[in-house]
């Protein structure tokens, strides 16, 4: 365990489809992020524990080579292996953090419209297996807004596995109007892949992918008039990018760079004909809000998720909610440079607040009183 644990009192995790992230409140700093997958191989003894080799995760799953089974324990923001995420956990303390979270505090993020149930089995396994002195989890809307400093506005959270729009007036979370949609950033990376395998760039394998994911992060781009961009790359005028794969390889980057973003604004281009725009889902969403707030929501869109950083993405998506509303509402958004983050970073602003104190269960009080503490508590 680290020497200076003792200096720790507050541990935050924030569990996405794809990344891990964590880190403790009194740094203000994200201390270990890793890909929240769970790597064993097919030949498996079921006599090795919690802490054995039969499962690898963190940086060791990119590692292994040959037969092994992978599994991502969340899909689309819900947990749906409980024997998986258990082991997360523990990586994460004891692995990534190196501290004991008995008498410490946990937050752990949670996405909106989470199961009661899955809410219930996090707080029982945090407690009997972890043992921390106090435990919360806290909305992962609420948690970007927090690091933005606002107790109202909306939340884009755009990431790897689903969409949501998060309205929060006064820090309540709003969830008669939260919208949420299948389309993500991992379609993004889909469309991206298809695209290279049409140009005999074979992108197959979870390392591979995760190729395509850094190029989409490190090239894309979302376009402010797609239409002119498309005619002008269509005559052969668009700036195109080189990127070097690991074997030194050079793949030509070139009309995907803007068409694969596109698809958060224009989803029908694959084929997601069901599936509303982001600025159709912003709608959706506001109509459900009461009229008096809906001025003040417009004013405060908050942008939350690794797929909101596409540079272009906040000019264009003002364009979009101005020519879907009107001149009439001021748009104002905020995109924190470091929106990939905003969740867990504001789990730290959470863990500071003396607010805070009133919301967290402790061990002893769940322990009396079970799960239906927890709907009990009011921030």
């Amino acid at each position: 365990m680290d020497e200076d644990e003792d200096e720790f009192l507050n541990i935050i995790m924030d569990n996405g489809s794809m990344l891990t992230k964590a880190g403790f409140g009194e740094e203000n700093e994200v201390r270990s992020v890793f890909t929240t997958l769970v790597k064993r191989p097919k030949n498996r003894s079921p006599f090795l524990g919690i802490n054995s080799k039969e499962a690898y995760i963190g940086d060791e799953v990119w590692l292994r080579r040959g037969t092994y089974i992978e599994k991502y324990p969340i899909q689309n923001k819900m947990i749906t292996d409980w024997d998986d995420i258990e082991k997360i956990w523990f990586h994460t303390f004891y692995n990534e953090l190196r501290i004991d979270p008995e008498d410490k505090t946990v937050i752990l993020s949670e996405p909106s419209l989470n199961r009661k149930k899955i809410r219930e089995i996090c707080f029982e396994i945090m407690f009997e297996t972890f043992s921390p002195q106090f435990f919360w989890m806290a909305n992962s809307g609420f948690l970007a807004l927090l690091f933005s400093e606002k107790k109202t506005g909306i939340v884009i959270e755009f990431g790897y596995s689903q969409m949501y729009i998060i309205p929060i007036f006064e820090g309540i979370v709003l969830d008669h109007a939260v919208v949420k949609s299948d389309f993500s950033g991992n379609d993004i990376n889909d469309f991206m892949t298809q695209i290279l395998n049409k140009k005999n760039y074979n992108m197959i394998t979870s390392f591979e992918r995760e190729i395509v994911r850094d190029i989409k992060e490190k090239l894309c781009f979302v376009s402010f008039d797609y239409e002119n961009d498309k005619e002008i790359s269509e005559k052969g005028g668009f700036n195109k990018k080189q990127y070097e794969l690991p074997d030194g390889t050079d793949i030509l980057i070139d009309f995907e760079r803007f068409t694969c973003p596109e698809l958060i604004f224009q989803p029908n281009l694959i084929g997601f004909s069901q599936s509303l725009s982001v600025t159709g889902l912003i709608e959706k969403s506001i109509s459900k809000c009461d009229i008096e707030i809906q001025p003040i929501l417009l004013k405060n869109i908050i942008l939350s998720g690794g797929s909101t950083k596409f540079p272009g993405f906040s000019e264009r998506l003002k364009k979009e909610i101005i020519n879907s509303f009107g001149k009439n509402f001021e748009v104002e958004i905020t995109s924190p440079s470091n929106s990939t983050y905003s969740v867990i970073l504001g789990g730290f602003k959470l863990s500071k607040m003396s607010s805070f104190n009133n919301i967290k269960i402790s061990n002893q009080e769940f322990k009396e009183f079970g799960s239906s503490l927890i709907y009990h508590k009011i921030f």
